[in-house]
């Protein structure tokens, strides 16, 4: 696949993201405003006595792009309803390439 391929695909996929009727608006509290598509996502534990996978729900946010001034387990993001504040957990990507932003 050529680069310019990829770079289609790639803007594709934020357009995806940001033009989503499921999209929202989030306030890193004290800082930017960044749009995204809130969604609660399986997150592996380990496993129990029983040597059974454990697998909890937890709330993701994915972005286009990973919004700055953002620290794990420090940043506080608010929902666009003004109710849900959330702890950044960690950042990461799905198998697409998606960035997420883990929070707990």
């Amino acid at each position: 696949m050529s680069q310019t391929t990829i770079d289609i695909m790639n803007a594709d996929r934020a357009n995806q993201l940001a033009l989503s009727p499921s999209s929202e608006t989030f306030q890193i509290v004290g800082g930017d405003t960044f749009s995204g598509v809130f969604d609660r996502a399986h997150f592996e534990e380990n496993k129990d006595d029983g040597n059974n996978q454990q697998k909890i729900l937890k709330p993701v946010i994915m972005v286009s792009t990973i919004p700055s001034g953002l620290t794990e387990r420090v940043t506080q993001i608010t929902r666009e309803n003004g109710t849900d504040t959330y702890t950044l957990f960690f950042i990461g990507k799905d198998d697409e390439g998606i960035p997420l932003l883990w929070l707990f």
